[in-house]
């Protein structure tokens, strides 16, 4: 019981903000490019509590840290923040727009995931030994480069995807249209299986690339949990 709540304190500001700036980073923008939508409906905020949805932010992240083994079992999290609701027609140059837009929520955990590194580098380098802190940044590191990994996934209604179907040509994407409600059950269900985790570890892998030269949660005894 001990552990279980522990896992849940350490990770619940990493999965919070990972969920939740990109999709705040994403309305900014899009209200910048033309999209008024966001202005409208109180999103324009970076307050993240304004973005979290109760399962996607906090039921569905926290089953998998508890009961499917989460970074340990699956090696990434599933999770959504509240969606925001895009109207690409008030864009100045859609493609252009829509890819700028979605590319918020794809590297949104990526830059996340390089500003807990950087925080845990300052910290190493202060001598500051304090394992809670260190338990925090290493789920910061790696609970968004989780995220980071699956948003790269080219299915909707993940963000690549979504920017996918809307610049592709109409006869390219027709034949999906009527899979498109059942696509975040089959994305979730080809997840869960297997199927798509080669391609979520090189991605992983990808991005590690880059941010565990800064700070290496791996290296330290305390671990991903």
């Amino acid at each position: 019981m001990a552990d279980a709540i522990l896992v849940l304190v350490t990770h619940a500001i990493p999965v919070l903000l990972a969920l939740t700036l990109p999709t705040a980073l994403q309305a900014h923008l899009a209200d910048r490019l033309g999209d008024s939508s966001a202005r409208a409906e109180g999103r324009l905020s970076w307050d993240p509590f304004k973005h979290a949805d109760v399962i996607g932010t906090y039921v569905l992240p926290a089953v998998f840290l508890l009961l499917l083994g989460g970074l340990k079992g699956f090696g990434f999290i599933l999770g959504w923040a509240k969606p925001l609701n895009i109207n690409p027609r008030g864009f100045r140059n859609f493609r252009r727009d829509v890819l700028i837009v979605e590319s918020a929520v794809i590297l949104g955990p990526f830059v996340l995931a390089v500003l807990w590194a950087t925080l845990g580098a300052v910290c190493l380098a202060m001598g500051l030994n304090e394992p809670f802190l260190f338990r925090v940044i290493n789920a910061g590191v790696l609970v968004s480069l989780s995220f980071f990994a699956v948003c790269l996934l080219p299915f909707p209604p993940l963000p690549l995807g979504n920017a996918l179907l809307r610049v592709l040509p109409y006869k390219t994407v027709q034949p999906l249209l009527p899979l498109l409600q059942w696509s975040p059950f089959i994305l979730m269900g080809l997840l869960i299986v297997g199927v798509l985790s080669p391609l979520v570890r090189f991605f992983f892998q990808l991005g590690a690339i880059f941010v565990f030269p800064i700070y290496n949660p791996l290296s330290l005894p305390l671990g991903a949990l």
